[in-house]
């Protein structure tokens, strides 16, 4: 299949965003995730109610929605083209290709392809937001075109992960292995939260992975709320910027300076 006539399901494009790394994004965000995130609430409420999905907890894009409408490579391009002089560069999110065949990688190496070979997008950063479960041979295959990921870490034990995800922590840490040998990790999200992950019982293991990253990699604590949460998860408790601030300051204690609550901001030293 040629590559502007691959088509994947979108459930939202940003043409402006700031929370998608550094810099005023295009985020495209497709349908593909498969797992089950108590903290992502991405169109939670457009999902539909099944037993599959709702086996952890049915909030995030786990299948297609009703709102997702089918985008190929060139529309993207247009998308890209018409907000070209107020743009730094593209994120994709929720593509989680853990099949060698899923189209959205397919899309997402046609698109990031052709940003990277036009005179006029070259200086477009491409970046992928991801869930970690990609495939060795999905990242192999995105390396030489895209500039960095950011990626989720929901706990640190496998165990922990599985409950929490009902997915397999150890592709995530796979993930990040072979991205930081390629220097590709842009950023490492922690999801916070109290009494339910696991970070502060393992706070020396935990740091030695980080302390692993590569330089520019930023450390991100994204602390979990109830706002945009299913009714299985609200009960949980909220991560407090108290807490937050006092997980940072475990984490410098322990070399891992690189580390912010919300958003990427500016590496400290």
């Amino acid at each position: 299949m040629k590559p502007d006539l691959l088509t994947t399901i979108s459930s939202d494009i940003l043409h402006f965003s700031c929370h998608s790394a550094s810099g005023n994004r295009l985020a495209l965000y497709l349908q593909n995730c498969r797992s089950h995130s108590p903290n992502c609430h991405t169109h939670s409420s457009s999902l539909p109610s099944t037993d599959v999905v709702s086996h952890r907890v049915p909030s995030c894009l786990c299948y297609p929605a009703a709102d997702t409408f089918a985008l190929s490579v060139e529309e993207a391009l247009t998308h890209i083209h018409r907000e070209l002089p107020f743009i730094s560069g593209i994120t994709i999110s929720c593509n989680e290709a853990t099949l060698k065949a899923d189209l959205a990688l397919e899309l997402t190496v046609a698109l990031f392809s052709a940003i990277k070979n036009s005179p006029v997008l070259c200086h477009l950063t491409c970046l992928i937001d991801s869930n970690g479960c990609f495939s060795e041979e999905g990242w192999l295959r995105l390396m030489p075109f895209m500039d960095g990921a950011m990626i989720d870490l929901q706990t640190w034990q496998a165990d922990t992960h599985q409950w929490v995800t009902a997915r397999d922590q150890h592709r995530v840490i796979r993930s990040i292995a072979l991205l930081s040998h390629h220097d590709k990790v842009e950023a490492l999200k922690l999801f916070y939260i109290p009494g339910i992950t696991d970070f502060e019982e393992e706070l020396i293991e935990l740091a030695r992975c980080l302390g692993q990253l590569p330089d520019r990699a930023q450390i991100q604590i994204n602390r979990f709320q109830h706002h945009g949460m299913d009714s299985e998860v609200v009960n949980w408790d909220i991560c407090t910027h108290y807490q937050a601030v006092e997980f940072t300051e475990q984490l410098r204690l322990l070399g891992i300076t690189s580390v912010c609550q919300s958003g990427l901001e500016k590496r400290k030293s």
